[in-house]
């Protein structure tokens, strides 16, 4: 209800009430269930404070008795009045304390749970250092599987495949077919649940975890722009002079855009915390995530649907650009658009999980297989349009 993304097809349906009284309702519902912990928590109290005061009143009232007979001296009163207080004050305290740690013994038995989910398993393992003088970055699949925790479902099975060092690999296949899982795989936000990927020939899981994601620039589908400058946004932890942020920018044909902000670099991403932000469109934030990259300027480049908000043209130049920066460097592209196929060594074809094709543009087309398939509709469908705009 506050983020900037959702304000457009917030207002076009109307949604603004009905979010508001579905925010109401659970806010009411919350509401409800404090109030029966709350009225439960009171009636216990109450039946402890009850039982309190008639103790209380009955020692009072037995000791003053014991005075009046004379059984006791008013000293003696005092003592015991003090000793009985302070025994029934300690105990009801005590009982308090065990209740608490029974409710809390609770949370901290998930919070263990979460601690040990929590650490990643490379931790346990990892032996050896990344040589980056080594010109050599080969990237193998050995048998590698995988499934998410809790199903049975496969979302890769059985790949094997190698990306060669300093080699232009495409991975294409419909949605679903695992390529964005297969590059989470490199970049060990996921584990195999079969298999190995081994790196110039060493496990991934044994080299350590900080020297290895140097090797990676990545533009992800899904990137995140940051409410922090523009500089920031292209840096991310990274440290860089001035003429390598304006080379990246430059690169990702987003230089004369930031150079016509009020403060340039400096300025403000969004407007949740600057009234003179700027919001970038669709296509600048993914030429932004691209300038990402080109500044980490890593021997691995991996390009996840990089131009899924461009336009072709724009995609076609972004394409070059990568084309000539990337050079000797090992790169991976993902695209549903098959514009990055032409820049490509080899081709490999995902579907269901499984690698079913393999080879250039040529030679998958010569087939007539899958990819023939894809590549056929999608330039049918660029024709169409070109000749209804001719008939226009």
């Amino acid at each position: 209800m506050i983020n900037y993304n959702y304000a457009k097809e917030v207002r076009i349906n109307k949604a603004a009430e009905w979010l508001a009284q579905k925010y109401g309702e659970e806010a009411t519902e919350y509401t409800d269930t404090v109030k029966k912990n709350q009225f439960k928590n009171f009636q216990i109290d109450s039946v402890s404070d009850l039982i309190l005061f008639v103790q209380t009143v009955l020692l009072y009232a037995y000791s003053a008795y014991r005075v009046v007979i004379g059984s006791i001296t008013v000293g003696s009163f005092s003592m015991y009045i003090g000793a009985v207080s302070s025994f029934v004050g300690t105990f009801t305290y005590m009982v308090s304390q065990l209740m608490d740690l029974k409710v809390k013994s609770d949370y901290i038995e998930s919070f263990k749970n979460y601690v040990k989910e929590s650490q990643p398993t490379y931790k346990k393992h990892e032996l050896y250092d990344v040589n980056f003088a080594d010109n050599r970055h080969e990237i193998e699949f050995r048998n590698v599987s995988f499934k998410y925790p809790k199903t049975d479902k496969y979302v890769l099975k059985n790949v094997n495949v190698t990306v060669k060092s300093g080699e232009r690999l495409s991975i294409v296949g419909y949605n679903g077919a695992g390529k964005t899982t297969f590059i989470k795989l490199i970049c060990r936000l996921y584990e195999p649940t079969e298999g190995m990927i081994l790196y110039n020939g060493i496990d991934i899981s044994k080299i350590k975890y900080e020297q290895y994601i140097k090797l990676l620039s990545v533009v992800f589908q899904d990137y995140n722009l940051y409410s922090l400058s523009v500089r920031d946004n292209i840096c991310l932890n990274k440290i860089a002079d001035e003429a390598e942020i304006i080379n990246a920018l430059s690169q990702s044909d987003l230089l004369e855009k930031v150079r016509g902000l009020e403060y340039g670099m400096d300025t403000q991403v969004g407007g949740e915390f600057d009234k003179n932000g700027v919001e970038f469109s669709g296509g600048e934030g993914q030429k932004l995530a691209c300038a990402r990259a080109y500044l980490r300027n890593a021997p691995i480049i991996i390009l996840d649907e990089p131009t899924a908000s461009l336009d072709p043209i724009s995609e076609n130049k972004l394409y070059e650009r990568f084309n000539n920066i990337i050079g000797n460097k090992t790169s991976i592209y993902i695209s549903h658009r098959l514009a990055s196929t032409k820049f490509c060594n080899r081709i490999i074809v995902f579907e269901d999980g499984r690698i079913v094709e393999v080879g250039t543009h040529s030679e998958l087309m010569d087939i007539k297989g899958l990819y023939y398939n894809m590549f056929t509709k999608q330039a049918e469908y660029y024709v169409e349009n070109e000749t209804e705009k001719n008939c226009e």
